[in-house]
């Protein structure tokens, strides 16, 4: 019995490569997802702490709107 038949016989080679590629789509969306969130909280990071930096060398308060 070959994998992409079920037990009459019948081939479902079309239904195996849609889901193939549906899960490829579905890896590929979220490997984005994650990359830009990861690029995003580095920006955010970078900013804070310049920002901070700046509070503590010129003694004043921060105008940058957090959250």
């Amino acid at each position: 019995m070959n994998l992409l038949e079920d037990e009459n016989g019948n081939d479902h080679r079309e239904e195996f490569f849609a889901l193939r590629a549906k899960i490829g789509k579905m890896v590929a969306d979220i490997t984005v997802k994650v990359l830009l969130t990861l690029a995003t909280h580095k920006t955010m990071l970078y900013e804070d702490s310049i920002d901070y930096f700046g509070q503590k060398l010129f003694l004043s308060e921060s105008t940058l709107k957090l959250g």
